[in-house]
């Protein structure tokens, strides 16, 4: 089968949900109103009670949670929401592909956890007939599910609170923001008038989990001590999370 069925991940759900928290910019993929794939890039993120729940409780499944996300208005798939809540279309000629009247769409994100080259002089030459030929690893993430727009202004201006807020904590408690702005900016202290214009300006909805999928290369099928050397690698190559997920297995 392909992948191979060592490196599917469908159990592990932190180490799912790890990659979705470190690298949120998803690719998101839908068939649009004229059944032409789109494809574009957009940041998501589960909120914080879920992620609270999933690390108290390790066999707590992601599937059902919902993960939050907005477009621009000029986005295909806005245009698509706000045609399919007007017009109450239920089905859209894919064979089955349905959607739901009430504004709703089916849709699939890819999030990209760390990749890189592995090369054979990566490993001793001890191990190098266990390495002979170069190859790639990776840790991607792909979800499919259901958007649902959110409308009510309210709503909308308290779900942009929370993502602004979730990933603004996150610049600060990596001491990522400059030394004098170690407080996180909040949407709270926006202008009105900037808040009003953002908000007729995009589409807020929230993506409800229906299937996920971990795609873990990480030379799972190589000796334990061919991977340490390729972690270490990988670690002096600035990709330390790779490494971890590698030293992981």
């Amino acid at each position: 089968m392909y992948p191979a069925e060592h490196f599917i991940n469908t159990k592990q759900q932190l180490a799912l949900l790890e990659v979705i928290e470190q690298s949120p910019l998803a690719t998101l993929l839908f068939f649009d109103n004229n059944n032409e794939l789109d494809i574009s890039h957009i940041p998501f993120h589960f909120t914080d009670s879920t992620i609270v729940k999933m690390k108290e409780n390790e066999s707590e499944l992601l599937i059902g949670h919902p993960l939050m996300g907005h477009v621009s208005n000029q986005h295909p798939l806005a245009k698509h929401l706000k045609a399919a809540a007007n017009n109450g279309d239920d089905y859209d000629n894919r064979g089955g592909y349905k959607d739901n009247a009430e504004g709703k769409k089916n849709i699939t994100l890819i999030f990209h956890g760390e990749d890189d080259y592995i090369s054979p002089n990566d490993v001793s030459a001890e191990h190098s007939s266990m390495q002979k030929v170069p190859t790639w690893n990776y840790a991607k993430v792909h979800v499919s599910g259901q958007v649902t727009e959110v409308t009510d202004l309210d709503e909308k201006y308290q779900h942009m609170l929370i993502s602004s807020d979730h990933f603004e904590q996150i610049k600060v408690q990596q001491k990522l923001t400059p030394p004098n702005k170690q407080v996180a900016w909040s949407l709270a202290s926006a202008p009105s008038h900037a808040i009003e214009h953002m908000l007729k300006a995009i589409t807020v909805f929230t993506f409800t989990i229906s299937r996920i999928e971990g795609r873990f290369k990480l030379s799972q099928n190589k000796p334990t001590a061919l991977r340490a050397q390729i972690a270490e690698q990988l670690t002096k190559r600035n990709k330390p999370t790779l490494a971890k997920q590698i030293r992981a297995i």
